[in-house]
């Protein structure tokens, strides 16, 4: 049962730990934000282990476990978006400090 909350937990970084752009910015002043794409990757390669997961989980020989498959489900759902997300956030923040600079 501990695995499964750690699932949940690690899902959606770049939405929860990348800082975005501000939505008044203005150009003015020096961009604060993350052109960094780490936390993208990162929830991309969980989508990834999620989908494997969910892959194994479904092709079990004994009873396979639902609730398992639709929790590695919404865990990928929330990696795939937070990865698009994350990267969209990092390009719009790149391009700001590049109009910046």
């Amino acid at each position: 049962m501990r695995w499964m909350v750690a699932v949940m937990v690690l899902s959606g970084c770049a939405i929860m730990m990348q800082e975005h752009l501000p939505s008044l910015y203005d150009g003015r002043s020096e961009p604060r934000c993350s052109a960094s794409r780490g936390w993208a990757w990162f929830d991309g390669v969980n989508f990834a282990l999620d989908g494997a997961f969910v892959a194994l989980e479904a092709t079990r020989t004994d009873r396979p476990s639902s609730e398992l498959i639709a929790l590695f489900v919404g865990s990928a759902v929330l990696d795939g978006v937070s990865a698009l997300v994350g990267r969209g956030w990092a390009a719009e923040c790149e391009s700001a400090r590049a109009e910046y600079d």
